[in-house]
């Protein structure tokens, strides 16, 4: 029998649907920085804990997470299949897997004589054994593209090189990367990273045949200067007063920003903030789910 609505619009309809749903119902979360945003804007990182309602996620957003979700599981499932050795997950009978090597720790952080507790969490992708010993797994898939000259620096200068080259392309996985090595309590991580586009895991010269994850040591100096970064959120978020945007106008980062429309967006209105979601009515009681304070109409 013939339906009315193209399938593709109807899954697009609803996933779209259902991030209005989402923003509809968003609470405030507990004062916890998270080692997936160590890299982040500080003004978008504020606006979460400060509790502002994002924007609705897209459909396009929605469809991108639960594939790299099922990257995630799909890429430890064939590994554990074929004996390597895995730690801190459990594989569940619906071919999900779940992680459980969470950790919350707070740290403190001072300026000019006051004190402030920095609240840190962490959820890592498990534990993996190599020749280099027990590390932290980290999985983290990638475009045709920005895997394509992270392999073409493996494949001209080895290891180092492809080390080199995610530090300054790719700074966020190092953060997350030691920001959960810091609260699991490991010294070195290892990062998988995966071509979206062929499905290829890890590094591979195609030449001499090798192929390798990226190791990466725990440093420090680098941790401190990330939780000096939350730190200084922690302190605006006593003040009040959000951090200026770390990125220009018309930025990748900003593009994904939930919040572009309290900064940004808001910039180039003088101050006027537009919630840029529907203003939708709760159906049980007429009142607004967006009021002033959230940039409703």
């Amino acid at each position: 029998m013939a339906v009315s609505m193209d399938p593709v619009v109807q899954l697009y309809d609803g996933l779209t649907e259902d991030g209005i749903d989402e923003a509809r119902h968003h609470k405030a979360p507990p004062q916890r920085f998270r080692a997936s945003e160590a890299n982040n804007c500080m003004r978008r990182i504020w606006h979460r804990l400060h509790g502002d309602r994002p924007a609705p996620r897209t459909a396009g957003l929605a469809v991108y997470g639960v594939c790299g979700d099922a990257d995630h599981d799909i890429s430890r499932q064939m590994m554990e299949h074929y004996g390597v050795k895995l730690d801190g997950l459990i594989f569940n009978d619906d071919g999900t897997v779940s992680e459980n090597l969470m950790f919350r720790k707070t740290f403190p952080y001072e300026f000019k004589g006051q004190e402030y507790d920095v609240e840190l969490t962490c959820r890592a992708d498990g534990v993996i054994e190599t020749p280099q010993g027990r590390c932290l797994l980290e999985i983290k898939g990638m475009g045709f593209w920005k895997y394509k000259y992270l392999n073409e620096a493996f494949e001209q200068g080895g290891h180092e090189a492809a080390l080199t080259y995610v530090y300054k392309k790719s700074p966020s996985y190092i953060d997350q990367c030691m920001v959960t090595m810091k609260l699991c309590g490991f010294d070195r991580a290892y990062l998988l990273v995966k071509d979206r586009s062929t499905g290829t895991l890890g590094l591979h010269n195609s030449k001499t045949g090798e192929r390798s994850g990226i190791y990466i040591d725990f440093d420090e100096d680098h941790f401190n200067d990330i939780l000096q970064r939350f730190g200084y959120v922690a302190r605006k978020l006593r003040e009040g007063k959000p951090p200026i945007p770390e990125h220009p106008k018309g930025m990748q980062e900003c593009g994904y920003c939930e919040f572009r429309y309290r900064c940004h967006d808001m910039f180039d209105r003088k101050g006027e903030i537009i919630y840029p979601g529907p203003n939708v009515e709760e159906n049980h009681d007429g009142d607004s789910k967006f009021d002033k304070a959230d940039g409703g109409t």
